[in-house]
C-alpha cells in the first residue's frame, strides 16, 4: 500500500510540473474505492461550489479533466485535475455532500469508504451515503468540516427549529449556544491539528452564516415577528451582519 501510494504521488508530482511550466494552478483529486461492477473503470465526485454564480455565466461544478484510471491491489482508484484559482470551500457531491476545502496545487486523496445509513450517527443525523476520510499532508484540513458535523450537526441544515409558542429571546439563546460550540470546536481542532489562520477564517465564515441563518428562522416562521422583536444584541448582530460580502 505504502508502495503504491508512492508511485501515485509521484504521477501527480510529474503532471503537476508539466502542468506548472504554464503558471496554472491545479490540484489533483485521488479517488480510492473498491471495485465494483458500476464503477468498473473510473469513479469520480464533482466538486461543487458553495456560493454560486450562475447569472455571471459560471458553471456550480468545478471543471476537472480525467488523468489515470488504475487498479491497485485490494482497491481501484482515479485521479482527476482539478483547475482551482484560489483556496475555498466546496461540496464534495455525495449525497447532501461533504463540504470541505480545495487548495490549488495540493493533491488530495479521498478514500470512499462503506455505505453508512442515513441518521444512523448519533447524536446528529448524517445526510451522507459513505463514509470519507482523506490521506496526505492536508489530510486534517480537507476532513475538518466532517468533523464539525460529528460533534455539531451539519451547518447546512437548521437544527435548531422555532416554533410559534418559543420565546424568541430563549431560542436565540439556544441558537447561540449552537454557535458558541461550533467556534469553540473549530479553535481546538484547529490548535491540535496546527491549521493554519486561512482555512481557520474560511471555516468561522461558514460556521457565521449557519449562526445568521438559524437567528433569521422565527421571521420565517411567525410573520408577526419582526427584527425589533429581537433582543437587542441579537437584533444589532442580524443588521450588522454583511449579507453581501463574498467571504461570509
Amino acid at each position: 500500500m505504502k508502495k503504491q501510494s508512492i508511485s501515485t504521488l509521484l504521477l501527480i508530482t510529474l503532471l503537476f510540473l508539466g502542468i506548472s511550466v504554464f503558471g496554472q494552478k491545479h490540484t489533483f483529486v485521488v479517488y480510492r474505492y473498491n471495485q465494483d461492477s458500476i464503477k468498473s473503470d473510473g469513479y469520480n465526485l464533482p466538486l461543487v461550489k458553495i456560493s454560486e454564480s450562475n447569472s455571471l455565466g459560471d458553471n456550480s461544478i468545478y471543471p476537472c479533466k480525467f488523468i489515470s484510471f488504475n487498479k491497485k491491489k485490494g482497491y481501484s482508484e482515479t485521479i482527476y485535475d482539478y483547475t482551482i484559482k484560489d483556496t475555498t470551500c466546496v461540496i464534495i457531491a455525495e449525497s447532501f455532500g461533504h463540504q470541505t476545502f480545495i487548495i490549488p496545487g495540493d493533491s488530495m486523496i479521498m478514500n470512499i469508504g462503506h455505505d453508512i445509513p442515513i441518521h444512523s450517527i448519533k447524536p446528529y443525523p448524517i445526510f451522507w451515503l459513505k463514509f470519507i476520510t482523506f490521506e496526505g499532508q492536508n489530510k486534517f484540513i480537507y476532513n475538518l468540516f466532517d468533523s464539525l458535523t460529528y460533534v455539531t450537526g451539519d451547518m447546512r441544515f437548521i437544527h435548531i427549529p422555532f416554533k410559534k409558542t418559543d420565546q424568541l429571546g430563549a431560542f436565540c439563546d439556544s441558537v447561540h449556544k449552537k454557535y458558541e460550540q461550533r467556534i469553540s470546536f473549530l479553535e481546538l481542532y484547529c490548535d491540535h491539528h496546527s491549521i493554519g489562520d486561512p482555512y481557520k477564517k474560511l471555516a468561522k465564515a461558514e460556521i457565521d452564516a449557519a449562526y445568521i441563518a438559524n437567528l433569521l428562522s422565527p421571521l420565517d416562521k411567525d410573520d408577526n415577528i419582526t427584527i425589533h422583536d429581537y433582543p437587542k444584541p441579537y437584533a444589532e448582530t442580524l443588521l450588522a451582519f454583511r449579507f453581501n460580502d463574498p467571504a461570509v
